[in-house]
């Protein structure tokens, strides 16, 4: 069971792959974008984050519209009040609302988060959290408002069905031959996440269905599907939930912003999705890791790896 201290930085065994990480998506469905903000820290305190803004890939191509990334040391003692090369995190309530902030001169982002939930960790499913990917993380739906100025353009946001999770331990991604990352909510509250990952010759499933104020672990998939393009980025969705309390949520949906970014070796598929959830609209973030080589080949065979 997660505590509010699990909001704060945890020991970290040695080795490059330990690292503690924060990551917050913000679907932005009438202009077809979706932000993302990430920070990882490792043991030695110094910092990567991340600011990436994704358009509709139909319209303005796969590669970011804006990505902003840079290393330097954690400012601050501890995730309460933090920043890393301009990207300022406060946590006012632990495990329950967040603020980030973020000004280069040329692009500006304002988050302030609110759990619509209380957050879920990985431990809490019956096989508990993959050991390659963290020692255990937290997933959380949640209400977001803010502002983003890029490329000149600024946009004001109020009221977004947003998410955000937070991970510690080892994060070997390039241990898993492939995941699925499925996490949203719908209109009247519910929410959902799916952890999909091929690793050490397994399948893990992770996650959690909220509903009516109750909170379950997941139980089963019933179904996992996902639809490519020709460049196999993610376009449609469907997805069947089962919880270990019974109920069941199914969620299809099309992909309205995304694209590709290599991160090490792995490449990740980033996406956006409007969702219904058992017939209520709804938000979902879409992510597939392929390793960079297998991506390749699926895009460059004469049969595209379809037959």
């Amino acid at each position: 069971m997660l505590v509010p201290e699990d909001d704060l930085r945890h020991d970290l065994p040695a080795g490059e792959f330990a690292r503690e990480s924060l990551f917050y998506t913000v679907p932005l469905v009438e202009q077809r974008m979706l932000i993302e903000g990430y920070i990882a820290i490792r043991r030695d305190g110094v910092a990567s984050r991340a600011l990436m803004v994704w358009g509709d890939p139909d319209r303005d191509g796969y590669r970011p519209l804006a990505a902003d990334l840079a290393e330097a040391p954690m400012q601050g003692r501890d995730l309460h009040d933090f920043e890393v090369a301009g990207m300022r995190v406060r946590q006012p309530e632990l495990l329950h609302r967040v603020e980030v902030s973020f000004n280069n001169g040329n692009r500006i982002w304002d988050l302030r988060f609110r759990a619509v939930h209380d957050a879920f960790d990985y431990e809490s499913n019956a096989a508990g959290c993959p050991k390659m990917v963290a020692e255990n993380r937290y997933e959380q739906a949640g209400i977001a408002d803010g502002s983003l100025v890029v490329n000149s353009r600024e946009i004001a946001y109020a009221g977004v069905l947003a998410h955000r999770d937070h991970a510690w331990g080892t994060r070997d991604w390039q241990a898993a031959h492939h995941w699925k990352m499925f996490t949203g909510q719908a209109v009247d509250g519910t929410a959902f996440n799916l952890f999909e990952c091929l690793a050490h010759g397994r399948v893990f499933h992770n996650g959690f269905l909220f509903r009516d104020g109750v909170q379950s672990p997941l139980a089963i998939c019933r179904e996992v599907h996902v639809g490519y393009d020709d460049q196999w980025l993610q376009r449609n969705c469907a997805v069947e939930f089962i919880d270990e309390a019974g109920r069941t949520a199914r969620v299809t949906g099309e992909r309205f912003a995304g694209g590709f970014i290599d991160w090490g070796g792995i490449v990740l598929a980033e996406s956006a999705f409007t969702v219904e959830v058992d017939g209520r609209a709804g938000i979902c973030y879409v992510e597939a890791g392929w390793p960079a080589g297998y991506l390749e080949h699926l895009r460059g065979g004469s049969w595209q790896g379809l037959g």
